[in-house]
């Protein structure tokens, strides 16, 4: 008996549940990839209206949820309205983290609908800002670019100057993921063409020689070929840094990550770009740290210079010209 009225019941919920109505639509939206801390944002979802044969304007709600420390639910309800856009204006949190922020449409005798979206806080200012572990050497200086105002540090060794942030000049190139608030934090990727002619006034893009220079000033086993991979090296142009306390470079027993030159090289991989030199693809982000030398081997190639999680070799590769874009480092004889 006691089962036979269980089994009634759960045929009634079931029965109830079946008859509840489904919204025509989803509150969808959509967020940026980052978003600064303290930003002020306004999120409108799309449209949602209450099915084809439901003619009632009573009821229909609107539930705001974020995952993020200290969060307050937001809940909007209308009571005179079958279909409305239900706008959410909020400060980004100032917790370094990924933001999930989730929209639930709902009304008696309905099934509920949702749409979710998430962005990576970030800080790129201040002491706190969202790249750690970066630590300039004894004697760095600073340069400002005349034409943005943008500050650079630099390192200087065996004569020469070396930036050692990668160049953010926004007259050419592409930011990461094509959103320019990250800027300050990894710099900007450039084409062969573009990374030519991007460094500021008295500063160039360096070649394959300056590039032997370099490595060599702190390495025991001296490489003497320009164009050609240096096999120990790369670790000491590496920064140990972090991303919201993310390590950026992983740990590989063969690589130890000291940033003894003070270059400060993180691990942005490059974009592939189309025939029009439109953005497509970001690779080996946080295993790659690629940078172009000046060094032209032909109309449609040139070398650069590539450092691997995996191993202390700088290499020097070849790539194309008009479908590569890479991080720069700009020099110049030390004043």
């Amino acid at each position: 008996m006691a089962l036979s009225v269980l089994l009634l019941c759960v045929s009634c919920k079931e029965d109830e549940e079946e008859t509840k109505l489904y919204f025509n639509g989803s509150p969808t939206f959509s967020l940026p990839v980052f978003v600064q801390a303290g930003e002020l944002m306004t999120l409108t979802p799309s449209t949602v209206t209450r099915a084809d044969d439901d003619d009632s304007t009573l009821g229909l709600g609107c539930y705001w949820k974020m995952n993020t420390p200290g969060a307050v639910a937001d809940t909007i309800r209308r009571e005179d309205a079958s279909s409305l856009p239900y706008s959410y204006s909020f400060s980004v949190p100032d917790t370094l983290m990924t933001m999930e922020v989730t929209c639930t449409i709902f009304a008696d005798g309905y099934n509920n609908t949702s749409s979710s979206s998430s962005a990576i806080i970030i800080r790129t200012e201040g002491d706190n800002r969202s790249v750690q572990g970066i630590v300039y050497p004894e004697g760095t200086k600073i340069f400002t670019d005349p034409r943005d105002d943008v500050q650079y540090h630099y390192i200087t060794v065996d004569g020469r100057d070396w930036m050692a942030d990668n160049l953010r000049w926004k007259g050419a190139g592409y930011s990461y993921y094509d959103m320019p608030v990250v800027d300050p934090l990894f710099g900007r990727y450039y084409s062969w063409a573009e990374a030519s002619t991007a460094c500021p006034a008295g500063w160039r893009l360096p070649s394959n020689e300056d590039f032997l220079s370099l490595n060599n000033a702190f390495v025991e086993t001296e490489s003497t070929v320009p164009n050609a991979h240096f096999n120990t090296g790369a670790g000491n142009h590496m920064a140990p840094a972090y991303f919201n306390n993310t390590v950026m470079w992983e740990y590989w027993p063969d690589v130890d990550v000291t940033n003894k030159s003070g270059m400060s090289l993180l691990p942005m991989g490059y974009i592939a770009l189309s025939d029009g030199g439109d953005a497509l693809v970001f690779n080996d982000i946080l295993t790659y740290c690629l940078l172009w030398t000046s060094d032209s081997i032909d109309e449609d190639k040139a070398y650069f210079r590539a450092l691997f999680e995996r191993n202390d070799r700088v290499t020097c590769e070849i790539g194309y010209k008009n479908y590569m874009a890479m991080n720069v480092r700009c020099i110049r004889t030390a004043e």
